[in-house]
This record gives structure tokens, sequence and C-alpha cells, in this order.
């Protein structure tokens, strides 16, 4: 059988009566890393704060010796059992003719293999090691700095992107956050050409394709929308488009208004393998559908971010995660999900005497001043982003003072 109940019994039992160890657990395993619903309930009720119903349903059991090898053991079974199922609906599809249509059928038994993620197991590093190899790392950030220019430079400069970090970005309804982040993936996925996977739970990709293609040219999104150009103009705006196709690498999806966060990574290790993923961008978070029926919104929200920058060190790339703000300027749902990101920004209408149209401000960031606002434009008829330039610099292109001042 695929699972341990002595075992999940006995992690139960370290995470309920051990503060520390509950930690060191919380931030490794899921509740669907449990098979036995009831040990899966405790884990909730765990994560929630209540201990003592799984010190009751633990009683007697012994606490693992070893907590690496147990949560690396549970990992593996859950997987296992994902193997198990997607192994045995695939001999169930080819028994009932399944290969009558072999490309439809092996299109989904790869979507369906890419969910499963094997766990990595983890280095211990001796100080001859770390060392040298934190040396080799330095000199290569020499050569050519591994951090990701997203596009618009006082983000940039602020949050320090790299691959295996997750980056949130959030705002109210209507504020901009899809405007930035497309601005972000055109800018990664067409002008540079890097690996980029745009996926939207909100609209028809022709809706995105519509905003990407104002980015590409200029041409305002309502001229778009409506197809009022005139011939010489279409014909002109379709040359430019097709121009531009060559070599670009961003790729968007339609809309995944009932996505389950599984679905997303299957995507992500899919696109890695097929495509070279660099940038997964989700748009956004509220929108993440929970299928295991077991937790509650806020627990979903926090397990969709803490596994997000999970496949963001496990494929090593940039995840970029939209997410809303309530009305008092927090995550809706839960501000738990800005303990698992590397940095946050929140994007909000500038004020009455501040610059630009909007302001971008650091809510956290592990490299650099929290608190920091970026004044931003954002042209309302094409979307496009550009940073405040300050006319009195030498150099037009410079950053606000503020943020020139911690670098």
């Amino acid at each position: 059988m695929l699972f341990d109940k002595n075992l999940e019994l006995a992690v139960i039992s370290a995470a309920a009566n051990d503060k520390g160890a509950r930690g060191f657990l919380f931030s490794r395993l899921r509740p669907q890393d449990f098979f036995d619903t009831q040990c899966r309930r405790a884990w909730v009720t765990l994560a929630g704060g209540d201990t003592n119903a799984g010190k009751e349903l633990a009683a007697g059991a012994a606490p693992p010796g070893d907590l690496g090898a147990a949560v690396t053991r549970l990992r593996a079974l859950s997987e296992l059992r994902l193997v198990e199922a997607v192994s045995r609906k695939a001999l169930q599809a080819l028994s009932n003719g399944a290969s009558k249509h072999p490309e439809a059928f092996l299109k989904q038994f790869m979507q369906a293999a890419a969910r499963v993620s094997i766990p990595s197991s983890v280095e211990i590093l001796a100080p001859e090691d770390w060392i040298e190899k934190g040396i080799d790392e330095f000199e290569g950030r020499v050569q050519g700095s591994p951090v990701i220019d997203l596009g618009v430079p006082g983000i940039t400069k602020a949050v320090l992107p790299e691959p295996g970090h997750l980056v949130i970005i959030a705002g109210e309804t209507g504020k901009g956050k899809t405007a930035l982040a497309l601005n972000i993936a055109h800018h990664l996925g067409i002008e540079r050409k890097m690996p980029t996977l745009y996926v939207n739970t909100e609209m028809g990709w022709h809706e995105l394709a519509f905003r990407l293609f104002s980015l590409m040219t200029g041409v305002p999104v309502a001229s778009l929308r409506q197809g009022n150009l005139d011939k010489d103009k279409r014909d002109e705006l379709k040359k430019l488009l097709r121009t531009k196709k060559a070599g670009a690498a961003l790729y968007i999806t339609d809309a995944l208004p009932w996505a389950d966060i599984r679905e997303v990574l299957a995507m992500a290790r899919e696109a890695k393998v097929s495509k070279g993923l660099k940038v997964l961008v989700v748009d956004y978070i509220q929108r993440l559908e929970d299928k295991t029926r077991d937790m509650e919104g806020w627990q979903m929200l926090i397990n969709a971010s803490r596994q997000l920058k999970s496949i963001a060190q496990e494929l090593d790339i940039l995840v970029v995660m939209l997410a809303q703000l309530n009305d008092k300027k927090q995550l809706a749902g839960s501000s738990g999900m800005l303990r698992d990101a590397d940095s946050a920004v929140y994007l909000e209408e500038a004020g009455e005497g501040e610059e630009g149209t909007h302001v971008i401000t650091v809510e956290k960031a592990r490299h650099a001043k929290r608190g920091v606002r970026i004044p931003v434009f954002i042209d309302g008829a094409t979307l496009k982003i550009s940073d405040v330039v300050d006319e009195s610099a030498s150099d037009p292109g410079s950053l606000p003072e503020e943020i020139e001042k911690l670098f």
C-alpha cells in the first residue's frame, strides 16, 4: 500500500508536541501529503493553531528520530500515489481504446504525469565546499548578474528578482495589476525573448493578446478591440506583429476560471521541459480554486503561495504572482502569503501632488529597504508603464532620488 499511517501519526505527534518541529514541518508538508483522512484533517487543525486534536490523534505515537527523513518519505509516498493514479487511469484508457487516438492520449498522459514532482534531496555543504562555491558564485556575478530585468527599472532595482524567487504584485481591483504584469511579461518574453508563461485565470486569450498587441505596437487597446482601423493601418499592424513574433518566447493560456494550484504547477513543469521556462506569471492567486476541499480559504492561499515559492526553487525560475488587496490595503484572504515571498510590491493610484499616475510601494524585499515608493506612469490607452523621469537630472533615465540612495 502507498501509505504509512504510523509514519503520518509520528509526524503529527512531533508537530503537536514540539513548537520548533512544528515550524520545520509546516514549511515542508502539505495536507495532501497525508493519505489518511483523519491525519489530513489533523494537519489542517494544527496549521490553525489548535494542537489538542493532533495530540489526541497521535497519542502513543513516537515522534520520528529524523524529521528530515520522515518528511522526505511522506512526500515521496504522496508522489507515488499520484504515479499510481496516473498509471491506473492510463492503463484503463488504453484498454478502452485510447490507442486509436495516440496523439490525444499521449498529450493527456504527459499533462497528468507533469503533476508529479520528485522530492529533491538536500545537500549539506562542508565549509570548504560552500566557501569555494560562494566564491565561484561571486565571480560569476561579476561577469553577469542573475538579477532579472523586469523592464521597469525602479522595481528591478528595489527587489532584485532572481531565479528561485517569488515576487508578489498586489493591488485593489482595477488599479493596474494586470497592466504591470503584462508589461513585465512583454519585456521578458517579447523583447528579451526569455521563455515566459503567463497563466491567466480571468481573461480570454484574445483579451490578453490585444493588450499585448498594444504594448508591441503602441496602437490603443480600444482601437484593437473595436477593430476600427482602416485597411492600410490594419496591414501595417499585421506586418509589424508578424515581424515581432520571430523569436518571441511569451506563452499565454486561455482563461482558467476553475484552475487548481496543482494544474499551474504541472503547466510550469511541462513548460520547463518543453520550452526552457525562465519566468512564470500567475494572474491571480485568489482565483485558484482549492479542489482538495479540506482547507479554509486562507489556508489554501498560503498553501498556494508556498507551492509557487517551491516551484520557483525546484525549476530555478522566477515566479511573479498577482494578488488582490482588500479595502484595508491588505492581501485579500491571508496576509500570510507574504511569508513565502522574496519580495512584494503594492500598486495604487498616485495621490494628489504625487508624481506619475500610479505609485508602486515596496511592501517586502529581502535585499532592500521596505517602504520605498516608486512613481510610474501608466498610459491609459496602451497600458504601457514607464518610470517617472527626473528632468533636472543629467541622466534622463535616472531613478527617483530615494531609490538611488539605497544602492
